[in-house]
């Protein structure tokens, strides 16, 4: 979780330094359109202004994983946003056509505009509308006009401007890979998700061109005293802000993560009671059968019809997974769910043990089955006639997805309940949406060791079925105190980080509200202290 918020932080940081570098070609080329008063450095101005504005919302809209109900949603930015990196890109191609290359002395004149961007914008009149595609080719014109001012004719200093917006229309092409995460290949999602490989190159890329830029940009404008002064002003405010941005949005997570294991940790115990509520129910079931006054004499009958027909109408009663009914020297005199099986030998299952001294138990056990290792509560209380133990009721019940479905329904939490370390029971599915995932290991040593071996309760995040969780483990102890499986409690770490998107992308619009309103002061003290100087 600690990393996607690095990285979030790091894409609302990198989107407010493009800003703040666009910005300041723009106001480089504000200086030059007060100078020439021209139409084409008023249109470039605006272009520049555009694409600062857009980095800026875009700073806001937080990546997929965080998301969950987005203020910007229904609102009129949620449909403009895309449109104006495009219209910037091309308020800044037109203003480059508008404006004829000052040609060397030695070569022929040409037209201003390169063939090869002119055909495309021309061939396809349908990337007006905004789509990843139109931007890569709108920063890759803005780059190719740049550059061919910089080689064919005498501007050379555009060549860093030229670099910039190509590898600004780089990291829009590597952007387009966003479009293929709906897919339902893993590896392909992997690698386009948000977050992924392809996430983390495309804003290095996206990092490179602004750093290109930034270059460019503040080595002219750091020529002047005075824009010297606003611009480290302006540059301290916005990295106050930064700073504040990733404190603030670093408590919150911290503040929120300690929240939800807080209120995990309370509902595993809500499975705990639930278990412990089965195993009181299952303890009664054998104190009512043991202690009918029918019993004794049913198993002192020659005739094993009776008892077979007094245990299987409890059996089918009760619905458990095994009734027996035991003498006391631990031979089986019939079964509930086999009563065709008796006579084998219960004297060394210490359950039963328990029982002929005279104590009613119950405990948990894990057993080996086909598919996966399953759960079973087990309990057992002794048959007494004239004061005498002469038996023993042994009772099972397995606890599978049926129960933990009963717990979701009453409680609405999602659970586990493991065998061991691996899956006997659950209410969460596999990636496909429909599979549970049984028998599956979990797969994570400090959990393993935490809870099966030490005995101690565990949370925070784990990998259930291939997929990110944060949740809670309680360990589930036998009658001995050895522990032989687990209860776990969790929600996918999606469903947490998009509870916390929506403080944090109200967090970064407020900040940089405030930082826009602190830029003003910025301006007129740099102002002030330029006059004071004269």
């Amino acid at each position: 979780m600690w990393s996607l918020l690095i990285l979030e932080q790091l894409h609302f940081s990198i989107c407010v330094f493009a800003s703040l570098v666009f910005f300041a070609a723009c106001w480089l080329y504000h200086d030059a359109w007060k100078e020439k008063h021209g139409n084409k450095e008023a249109i470039r101005m605006v272009g520049f202004f555009i694409l600062s504005i857009s980095f800026l919302v875009n700073a806001t809209m937080l990546e997929p994983p965080f998301i969950s109900f987005s203020i910007w949603n229904g609102s009129i930015v949620q449909f403009v946003f895309p449109l104006l990196r495009l219209f910037g890109y091309g308020a800044i191609t037109i203003s480059l056509i508008l404006d004829p290359i000052a040609k060397r002395p030695d070569e022929p004149s040409t037209q201003a505009v390169p063939a090869t961007v002119a055909a495309p914008l021309a061939a396809h009149p349908g990337l007006a509308w905004i789509t990843p595609f139109a931007q890569c080719i709108g920063a890759f014109a803005v780059g190719l006009l740049y550059l061919q001012r910089a080689t064919k004719g005498l501007e050379r200093h555009l060549k860093p401007v030229a670099a910039g917006f190509l590898l600004l229309a780089l990291a829009e092409l590597i952007g387009i890979g966003a479009l293929y995460r709906d897919t339902t290949n893993v590896r392909l999602y992997s690698f386009v998700a948000a977050f992924g490989p392809l996430w983390i190159v495309q804003h290095i890329v996206l990092l490179t061109a602004v750093l290109v830029m930034q270059r460019w940009v503040f080595g002219y404008l750091f020529k002047r005293f005075e824009t010297q002064i606003i611009m480290i002003l302006t540059s301290g405010i916005v990295l106050i802000f930064l700073l504040a941005a990733v404190t603030m949005t670093t408590m919150l997570l911290r503040t929120m993560e300690d929240e939800t294991l807080r209120q995990l940790t309370t509902d595993v115990k809500v499975l705990s009671y639930a278990m412990e509520g089965k195993k009181a129910q299952l303890l009664s079931d054998v104190q009512v059968i043991a202690q009918n006054p029918n019993l004794p004499a049913y198993m002192a009958s020659q005739s094993r019809e009776e008892l077979k027909n007094f245990v299987a109408g409890y059996y089918f009663a009760k619905q458990e997974s095994h009734l027996v009914v035991i003498d006391s020297s631990g031979r089986v005199l019939t079964r509930g769910e086999d009563p065709e099986r008796y006579g084998d030998s219960f004297s060394g299952d210490p359950l039963v043990g328990r029982a002929l001294a005279g104590e009613e138990a119950v405990t948990v056990t894990v057993k080996d089955a086909v598919i996966s290792r399953e759960l079973f509560i087990r309990a057992a209380a002794p048959i007494r006639s004239g004061g005498s133990v002469v038996g023993v009721v042994l009772a099972a019940t397995v606890i599978d997805n049926a129960f933990v479905d009963g717990v979701k329904k009453v409680t609405g939490l999602d659970s586990s309940i493991y065998a061991g370390d691996s899956i006997a029971a659950t209410t969460l599915t596999s990636s496909d949406g429909k599979t549970r995932p049984l028998g599956a290991s979990i797969g994570q040593k400090e959990i393993v060791t935490s809870v099966l071996s030490l005995g101690k309760n565990y949370s925070g995040e784990l990998r259930f079925a291939g997929q990110p969780f944060i949740g809670a483990f309680e360990p589930l102890p036998d009658i001995d105190n050895s522990v032989v499986g687990m209860l776990f409690i969790g929600q996918p770490r999606a469903a947490a980080l998009a509870t916390a998107g929506t403080s944090f992308e109200l967090t970064f619009l407020v900040l940089i509200v405030l930082m826009l309103v602190s830029i003003l002061p910025a301006f007129a003290i740099g102002r002030y202290i330029t006059t004071q100087i004269r």
